[in-house]
């Protein structure tokens, strides 16, 4: 668990670098809101992995993009802030959460009589 959660630690630092890194020149709006969530969902499974409880991960998660928009609008000349990404990183942490209980409530479900 602790290696998960220096995993977890450690995509965060990345992803904040990535996402005030200048944007590549010609990259069309759906690679960026792609590249978006799946970090966001990456992300969110390292915290499912380090056993972070999904009522402080989820919101956590949630705050870190908007927190990371907010960044890119102050802090780079290059990057503006965008409600669309914050949308598609929150999608790419529901998703991850989802696809990752699934075999959970499948197994339930069969169990069930």
């Amino acid at each position: 668990m602790a290696w998960w959660r220096i995993a977890f630690g450690l995509g965060l630092v990345v992803a904040t670098a990535l996402l005030l890194l200048p944007v590549p020149d010609g990259l069309p709006p759906t690679d960026d809101k792609l590249g978006h969530g799946l970090m966001f969902g990456g992300l969110t499974v390292l915290g499912v992995l380090s056993r972070l409880r999904s009522r402080w991960l989820l919101p956590g998660m949630a705050g870190y993009a908007v927190l990371t928009e907010v960044m890119q609008a102050t802090l780079t000349r290059n990057r503006t802030g965008d409600p669309a990404d914050v949308a598609a990183d929150v999608l790419g942490v529901v998703s991850a959460w989802a696809l990752l209980r699934l075999p959970a409530r499948l197994a339930r479900r069969r169990d069930d009589p």
